[in-house]
């Protein structure tokens, strides 16, 4: 059974509601203000909001009409938001608990910063022994050069001069790159610590 009603109140359409025999009544208004009744779903309603009520008049559910195109990219735009945001909150969580199954106190992180620190200043030391040499190398070499006319230097004592420079400057960029990464090391040890520290307080709230 079908009512197409138009002018009335729901309260008064409701009054209609025990000329249907079905368990589900539907209701909805159509394009052009008509309120609807019906026993099952109809086309008039297929794009409005639909009220599914009892035989008494209880709501039941409310059935969303569909989304336009614009509405369901903008649907699609905030999943992906939310889901984005989802996955970055459980990778953090990850992390989270990564670094307090590693460390259990302060000074565990501590430690192992400081066996880091060791080994970059280990090769910080050896690239500025190995430039110390390499200087100490061209200057004699230099020094040798007085020897000769200019011009006339041979060619293995400007190889020499040559290699020596060379090794200077790649030493001094390997040093340079050393201190580059114990700064860096630093850097991702203090904020390893103020993590731990933020976690630590929150699980003794």
């Amino acid at each position: 059974m079908v009512r197409v009603i138009a002018g009335l109140g729901l309260g008064a359409c409701l009054l209609l509601l025990p000329a249907f025999s079905a368990a589900q009544v539907y209701t909805c208004t159509d394009k052009n203000g008509k309120f609807i009744i019906a026993d099952r779903l109809l086309k008039e309603c297929a794009n409005r909001p639909v009220k599914e009520l009892d035989k008494r008049g209880m709501p039941v559910r409310d059935i969303a009409a569909p989304m336009s195109e614009a509405e369901r990219k903008q649907q699609e735009i905030e999943d992906n938001k939310r889901s984005q945001m989802q996955a970055k909150e459980e990778d953090r969580q990850r992390q989270d608990q990564a670094l307090m199954a590693r460390y259990k106190s302060e000074q565990e992180i501590d430690m192992a910063r400081k066996k880091e620190i060791a080994q970059i200043e280990q090769r910080i030391a050896e690239s500025d022994a190995a430039t110390l040499q390499a200087e100490k190398q061209l200057h004699a070499a230099q020094n040798e050069t007085g020897q000769f006319k200019q011009g006339n230097v041979p060619d293995t004592l400007q190889k020499r001069i040559k290699d020596a420079q060379f090794l200077i400057d790649e030493q001094k960029k390997l040093a340079t790159a050393n201190r580059r990464e114990k700064a860096q090391i630093n850097a991702r040890y203090a904020e390893t610590l103020q993590k731990f520290r933020d976690i630590t307080s929150e699980n003794a709230k």
